[in-house]
């Protein structure tokens, strides 16, 4: 005959025992939220001039320039930084993305164009940054706006170094390039922390908009909308072809 065991007597735990288990598991989420804490604000400390610079990178869109499918505009400028002659029978103004691959592809042939025609033409360039594609782009143009306004001259080599170097336009990287061309760097770490010059970038934004312009690179050869990487062919038939 099976032997019938008694039943199991269940037995509530002491009530100090929830309290105490209580407590340890507060005490140990305290200390873990306590320490996430620190290291936040110890990683804001160091790093607050670059997450504050980062956070006011905006361009302001203007909402009422709408973007118009035209096929020629007049966006020559006596401000944004130029090559060659004031009264060049013809002007070339680009509008153009620091992180931009075809950008970076049109580089060269400009070079070229400038090589061989510079007393012939008048070349421009305009920023259009694309942030919602390139990460950097609006960083590198506020760079380049720091280096212009120091000088037109330093301008060219840092827009030079900046395309040559494309695979890394970090902001430690743009400072290197800006003192490998001979900026004066505690102006423009002045320059990139007060973000002054975006309006300067806005304004070449909002007129590549009302101008046509959706996409980088685009050329404006003697005002005709041009968009796209143009070969080198190109602008020596239009050069060849204008007196």
């Amino acid at each position: 005959m099976p032997i019938e065991l008694p039943p199991l007597e269940h037995r509530e735990p002491p009530l100090i025992l929830h309290w105490w288990f209580l407590a340890i598991i507060f005490s140990f989420v305290f200390i873990i939220a306590s320490f996430a804490i620190l290291v936040i604000r110890n990683y804001q400390t160091l790093h607050s001039g670059n997450v504050n610079a980062i956070a006011q990178l905006q361009l302001t869109v203007d909402p009422t320039v709408q973007a118009r499918n035209v096929e020629s505009a007049n966006v020559l400028t006596a401000d944004d930084p130029s090559l060659g002659p004031v009264d060049a029978p013809v002007t070339i103004v680009e509008f153009g993305d620091f992180e931009c691959p075809f950008c970076l592809e049109s580089f060269p042939v400009i070079r070229e164009v400038m090589t061989k025609y510079g007393d012939r033409v008048r070349f421009q360039w305009r920023d259009f940054p694309v942030s919602s594609q390139h990460t950097h782009a609006l960083d590198a143009a506020l760079a380049g706006e720091c280096v212009a306004e120091q000088s037109v001259e330093k301008f060219w080599a840092f827009h030079d170094q900046v395309f040559i170097n494309q695979s890394d336009l970090s902001r430690d990287a743009l400072a290197r390039y800006a003192t490998q061309i001979g900026a004066d760097m505690n102006a423009f770490t002045a320059c990139m922390e007060a973000g002054s010059l975006l309006d300067e970038i806005s304004q070449d934004y909002n007129a590549g908009v009302e101008a046509g312009v959706t996409g980088t690179p685009t050329f404006f050869i003697n005002n005709r909308r041009v968009p796209g990487v143009v070969p080198f062919s190109v602008f020596e038939d239009i050069i060849e072809l204008t007196q």
